[in-house]
């Protein structure tokens, strides 16, 4: 499966990537900060807008998991 988290460098995301990725999941953290995980690919955002463009974020995704505020 193919995920994308946002808030993925916080106190949920951080641990949620792992676990993901330690089960066999592909990662994409989407997050202010960056995320420094091995085999996880990082998409930066200044801040999650409705106008925002997340089409190349999103191609191929199956699950959106939203984790913060």
């Amino acid at each position: 499966m193919k995920n994308l988290v946002t808030g993925a460098s916080g106190f949920i995301g951080t641990p949620l990537c792992c676990m993901l990725r330690e089960v066999g999941h592909h990662v994409i953290a989407c997050s202010r900060t960056q995320v420094k995980q091995q085999e996880i690919f990082y998409v930066p955002v200044a801040e999650l807008q409705p106008f925002a463009d997340w089409g190349e974020a999103l191609a191929g995704i199956d699950y959106i998991i939203v984790t913060g505020k």
